[in-house]
């Protein structure tokens, strides 16, 4: 969500603007045919990762709102696909209704920047 012309408004943008996703059944084998095709600037997800990556955007692939609540000064989601993941909350921009997220303990991909909209405060 961004905020123009005295509105929100939903927009969509690339998670990871500068990687290309492959997903194969033979992981092996699609390492062999990128090498041999001249990629060899790889970087493969490991399986926590992928699931990580899965329970949050799901099957639309798109990464949509999350909503919630900061209640002693640690947020609680109550809606969205961010719910269940608070422990994974580096910072919170109540701002910009924005959320960075750890992506995972090796980070290999870094963070995450993901859509919290923090209704109240306790």
């Amino acid at each position: 969500m961004r905020r123009y012309e005295g509105a929100w408004h939903t927009e969509k943008r690339l998670l990871f603007p500068s990687c290309v996703f492959l997903e194969s059944e033979n992981r092996t084998l699609l390492l062999e045919e990128l090498k041999e095709g001249g990629m060899e600037a790889l970087l493969c997800i490991e399986q926590a990762e992928e699931m990580f990556l899965r329970d949050l955007y799901g099957d639309s692939r798109h990464l949509m709102m999350s909503k919630g609540i900061v209640k002693g000064g640690f947020p609680q989601v109550t809606a969205g696909p961010l719910k269940g993941m608070e422990q994974r909350i580096c910072r919170i921009d109540r701002h910009k209704r924005l959320a960075k997220l750890k992506m995972s303990t090796e980070q290999k991909l870094g963070y995450i920047t993901a859509g919290l909209e923090i209704t109240e405060k306790i």
